[in-house]
């Protein structure tokens, strides 16, 4: 019977680790944004965003570990492929020169924003916002974490009319701090479901609008250009950047809402503050 040896061991490893870490990077590349993910309980295979995070994170650790060990384990024929045609070492082989262009162009490319490396993430972000146009996002950040007296205050909505239509659908509130998504997974459903059911009752949105609470923050507003964010709220483009420009705030059509507040200093939110349009004088008796 053959003995163990860990060096082959080592190299199963590492061959095994590099199908799981592109089964889960390919899988993240297109998985919806967290507040999708969560609202509408997004599952892979079995598997939801955080748990393919948590296998990704830690199986790249491990690869690390386990590529340090191949190295030491492989160092005569590395030292090897840095030596010249008279055997002696040179760092800087035509080979090595070549391995750290490929490397550094990746690493400044996707850094810098440059083509081709920009439209791979464009790509990527467009395939995970099509996940929130589908399926419908929160109308709030995190909002499945909030009880439904919160959500109910928040949304300007009856809060008893709101426990009433979850009773009456069978889905018990057990205490006042139980979140949306507590009350889902209690009853198989996702936080989008029970969200829908109480929308979609007057009895629960009957006071809409007389609540107390501030109006809902719009979720993924950031991530939106200001020519997206313009056509949703029926905004002139035009006037936009000329509401902006008279704030001393250069921006672009395109450019997403979080860069153009990043670089004057603002949050989204306090951009969008801006662009509304100032309250009418009242007329003169």
């Amino acid at each position: 019977m053959r003995s163990f040896q860990l060096r082959r061991a080592v190299s199963l490893s590492l061959m095994l680790l590099a199908a799981v870490l592109t089964y889960t990077g390919i899988v993240l590349f297109i998985a919806p944004h967290g507040r999708v993910a969560y609202w509408t309980d997004w599952h892979f295979l079995g598997l939801d965003k955080d748990q393919l995070a948590a296998i990704h994170t830690t199986c790249s650790l491990l690869f690390v570990a386990l590529g340090l060990i191949h190295t030491w384990y492989n160092w005569k024929p590395i030292t090897t492929y840095l030596k010249n045609k008279a055997r002696q070492l040179r760092v800087f082989t035509r080979e090595m020169v070549a391995a750290a262009v490929l490397v550094l162009l990746f690493v400044a490319g996707s850094a810098l924003g440059l083509p081709p490396f920009q439209q791979v993430i464009d790509l990527s972000e467009a395939i995970r916002s099509g996940w929130e146009e589908r399926e419908g996002g929160p109308p709030y950040g995190h909002a499945e974490l909030t009880p439904v007296g919160t959500l109910a205050r928040r949304m300007g909505w009856d809060e008893a009319g709101c426990r009433a239509v979850l009773q009456e659908n069978g889905l018990v509130v057990e205490g006042e701090r139980s979140s949306i998504a507590d009350i889902a997974q209690a009853y198989g459903r996702t936080p989008a479901e029970v969200f829908t059911l109480l929308e979609s009752s007057e009895r629960c949105t009957a006071g809409a609008g007389s609540g107390s609470g501030a109006p809902p923050p719009q979720a993924g507003l950031g991530r939106k250009t200001l020519e997206q964010y313009c056509e949703g709220v029926g905004l002139e483009p035009g006037a936009a950047l000329e509401r902006l420009a008279e704030e001393g705030i250069p921006a672009d059509p395109g450019a997403k809402l979080k860069d153009i507040a990043a670089d004057a200093g603002l949050s989204p939110h306090d951009l969008v503050e801006l662009l509304e349009p100032p309250p009418a004088e009242p007329a003169e008796p």
